[in-house]
């Protein structure tokens, strides 16, 4: 042999892993087919080699995927995270879209029974009290009419809320305006000059000068809520 077994044996790895040089390569060919014990011991190296390089391949296929799938997973929950976030935003912001338009939103008080009522307070001024509403607004409007050569004052009256404070307030919560107020009230219209008080939700404009058959058909719609003794 023109070669000797352990120089042989030394290029087997490289020879088996082909990173050895051209003439390296043909010595280890001519030598294996003169040897049969370098030829059995290729074998056994190449079954060994083999069984050593398959798992760490299978190996680092496996790192491979577990990364990956790692990054799918972060990249999923992040993205679970800002459709949250986003989700979050835009039902603050309908809400807070809503309760502005709401809050904007106003709307006449509707009459219910022992919701809306006028009294006289011991200092003469005539208070109207609406049970279960914060009202926004106040209207009240002084008619003078003659009936049977007799001039009577009328007061009539609403208020208006928010659609925002009708939602939410509270059936025992109140709110007061004064319609009248007493006889001490120099220059102010007084409760002594007042007959009735009405709680009209139509409109108001103009009312002081409708005539005296168009002045009925608004006291027809209205609701009486004081009169004086």
């Amino acid at each position: 042999m023109k070669y000797q077994c352990g120089m042989i044996r030394d290029l087997l790895p490289l020879y088996h892993d082909n990173v050895c040089s051209m003439e390296s390569r043909e010595a280890v060919d001519e030598h294996l087919t003169e040897c049969n014990e370098c030829a059995g011991f290729f074998e056994n190296l190449s079954d060994d080699r083999t069984e050593l390089v398959v798992p760490e391949r299978e190996q680092q296929k496996a790192a491979s995927f577990k990364a990956v799938s790692r990054r799918f997973r972060r990249g999923r929950e992040i993205a679970v995270m800002v459709a949250v976030f986003l989700a979050v935003i835009v039902f603050v912001g309908t809400i807070i879209t809503a309760i502005t338009i709401m809050s904007r939103t106003i709307q006449t008080v509707v009459y219910e029974d022992g919701k809306i009522s006028v009294t006289e307070q011991q200092n003469g001024d005539l208070v109207c009290t609406i049970q279960g509403s914060v009202y926004t607004f106040a209207h009240i409007k002084n008619v003078d009419t003659v009936t049977d050569g007799q001039t009577k004052t009328y007061s009539f009256i609403n208020a208006e809320e928010s659609a925002w404070n009708a939602l939410v307030t509270n059936s025992r919560a109140f709110s007061r305006f004064t319609v009248a107020y007493g006889s001490g009230y120099e220059g102010a219209c007084t409760a002594d000059g007042i007959d009735r008080v009405y709680y009209y939700t139509g409109d108001m404009q103009g009312i002081e000068t409708l005539s005296p058959g168009e002045l009925a058909e608004v006291m027809e719609n209205s609701v009486l809520l004081w009169e004086s003794k």
